[in-house]
């Protein structure tokens, strides 16, 4: 059986329910790494890596028939798949982060002037911004190069 981005998702779209556990165990593991390197060393307590893929897979099945996808090169399912999954994080990322500031006792006003003058950490959209660029730039540098900015970023020295 032959398991390329584009006979997967044409014989998905045809209806066979059997390419989805195909799929789903060719992309489940790479796209929970995607995810929790979005989401930092740290993590985020409110937003499970895991959920977010099984969201991203949810969307993906479901829209699968009815939307107009085409996997012409190798590697498209997998963009396709990545692409739907960081957009549903990013919404998970923006609706806890608005959960947060509609909290009672969270508003500007009330903070004390100290609290103020102290950075406040990034908001994990801030995060998944600066985590994309980052990966953005680093992805044309070869392996050495790559390690030593990343040593650099960590404030290793020499």
């Amino acid at each position: 059986m032959e398991h390329s981005s584009a006979v997967l998702l044409h014989r998905l779209q045809g209806g066979e329910v059997e390419t989805a556990a195909i799929i789903w165990n060719r992309y489940v593991q790479r796209l929970t790494q995607l995810v929790r390197r979005r989401l930092g060393r740290g993590g985020n307590q409110l937003v499970d890596a895991d959920d977010a893929v099984a969201s991203a897979f949810r969307s993906f099945f479901r829209r699968s028939q009815s939307a107009d996808w085409h996997a012409h090169q190798p590697g498209d399912l997998w963009r396709l798949l990545a692409t739907i999954t960081r957009h549903k994080l990013s919404r998970q990322l923006r609706w806890q982060s608005a959960q947060r500031r509609s909290l009672p006792g969270n508003t500007a006003h009330e903070q004390s002037v100290e609290s103020l003058a102290v950075r406040n950490p990034p908001s994990p959209l801030e995060s998944l911004i600066a985590s994309d660029l980052l990966e953005q730039w680093l992805q044309p540098l070869d392996a050495i190069d790559r390690q030593i900015v990343e040593a650099r970023l960590q404030e290793m020295t020499w």
